[in-house]
């Protein structure tokens, strides 16, 4: 059996995927698990990148952009 469902109250229902043995391709830097694109933050100006990062709990000195 692949996938487990999974009813909830509403009636929706979502189907999961028993897919945890799989490592992801490459591991994600602490910007993208943040929800950052880093390639973003290279075409932004220091002051919009520094509260971008800030918003984000991010130290802006930590990154050399």
């Amino acid at each position: 059996m692949e996938g487990a469902g999974v009813l909830l109250r509403s009636g929706t229902f979502f189907l999961m995927r028993n897919d945890f043995s799989k490592k992801p391709a490459w591991p994600k830097t602490e910007l993208e698990l943040s929800g950052l694109d880093p390639e973003a933050l290279e075409f932004m100006k220091a002051a919009e990148r520094r509260r971008a990062l800030e918003g984000a709990g991010l130290d802006p000195k930590k990154y050399d952009f």
